[in-house]
């Protein structure tokens, strides 16, 4: 089949990881791919001008998906490690390696993502956000989405082992902000949040120490959050949390700061 032929044959400019090349070609030929999700894959890494988080901060849109969607959800994320998942074998049917190219751009994209701000409301404590920057990044700041202004906690460190919570850095000193969506949409795939305003924020200290800790939020109001097609006497305000560092407790192998999770305490 010449098309996948030229995707896996051809050269380009990134030079990041091998599968930009496929999802980028399915993106130009969208029209053809109706049928099929070909998914976006991060491009930046975060979006650097969330370090500027102030009362009043908004952010237009947040996207909770996959992909390039998870840019926004923090002033940083590290990039991936271990192997990138290898492309399918394409049979040379259409239709059959199309739906192959779909689900491989969601897999490469949960790849890629596997230290955005994704991971921490995916329910795993094997998993975690780290900031992508040099030295311990001091000032990033990440996003989640939480359930409520209330009984929020926080899984500080990344929670896989004792030995890798030990060996990276873990938050200490954060100024915790409070934040409301506007509106929000929902696609086939996604829930879109739009004009997430930082509401108000307060410093605490985090404990060194594994496991759920309480995480407390500044108080504040909101509005419910618009949404089509629902009655008005059934919104509710969808909250998020930011999280900046302001000082971590230090890794004793490597300087990346992680948080595993942010929900609901157990």
């Amino acid at each position: 089949m010449q098309f996948f032929d030229i995707t896996l044959k051809a050269q380009y400019s990134w030079n990041r990881h091998p599968a930009t090349l496929i999802w980028a070609l399915l993106i130009l030929a969208a029209p053809a791919l109706a049928q099929f999700r070909t998914v976006e894959q991060p491009s930046s890494f975060g979006t650097a001008d969330l370090k500027n988080i102030r009362q009043g901060y908004v952010i237009p849109q947040l996207v909770y998906g996959e992909g390039a969607a998870w840019d926004a959800w923090s002033s940083s994320f590290l990039e991936p490690s271990g192997e990138e998942p290898a492309p399918p074998e394409w049979t040379g049917d259409e239709d059959s390696d199309m739906e192959e190219a779909s689900y491989y751009s969601s897999e490469v994209a949960d790849w890629n993502t596997m230290y955005s701000a994704r991971s921490l409301t995916d329910g795993d404590t094997a998993s975690g956000w780290s900031e992508g920057v040099a030295g311990n990044g001091i000032g990033e700041v990440v996003i989640a989405r939480v359930p409520d202004n209330k009984n929020i906690g926080i899984m500080n460190g990344f929670q896989r082992s004792a030995s890798l919570y030990a060996k990276n850095a873990r938050p200490r000193r954060v100024r915790v902000w409070l934040m409301a969506a506007e509106s929000m949409d929902f696609g086939q795939f996604d829930d879109l949040y739009y004009n997430v305003k930082a509401l108000a924020s307060l410093e605490t200290e985090l404990a060194d120490r594994q496991g759920w800790q309480p995480l407390p939020l500044p108080s504040a109001n909101a509005p419910p959050t618009r949404a089509p097609g629902f009655d008005p006497a059934d919104l509710t305000v969808k909250w998020f949390v930011a999280i900046q560092i302001l000082s971590v407790y230090p890794g004793s192998a490597w300087q990346d700061t992680c948080i595993s999770e942010i929900g609901t305490l157990p």
